[in-house]
């Protein structure tokens, strides 16, 4: 049951994550470098029915990271595969307590 229920809510659960903010123009870069960043470095977007959107909302581990600034290409890959992890656990949680408490 919760298989089924995990592959249902996974293909209808997609997580994007893209850029906070436009690069700087290049006049602006040097300015910009000396500033400390003033948002997240990325925005986490998640497409799920309401009630796993808010479960994901608020305790998806990858939203820790959106403060951190160094973060570089390997280490995002490292953070998504992560996350798929994470997704897969909250709503496996999420479906057992909701079974149990029905």
């Amino acid at each position: 049951m919760i298989r089924k229920l995990l592959a249902a809510i996974g293909a209808g659960t997609a997580l994007s994550l893209a850029p906070a903010a436009a690069q700087p123009v290049p006049a602006a870069a040097a300015a910009a470098e000396k500033a400390p960043p003033a948002g997240p470095s990325f925005d986490i977007e998640i497409h799920a029915p309401e009630r796993v959107k808010s479960l994901l909302e608020r305790h998806l581990e990858l939203r820790r990271y959106r403060e951190v600034t160094d973060l570089d290409d390997a280490e995002l890959a490292r953070l998504v595969a992560i996350t798929e992890r994470n997704v897969r656990e909250l709503v496996a949680r999420w479906a057992t307590s909701a079974r149990t408490s029905a």
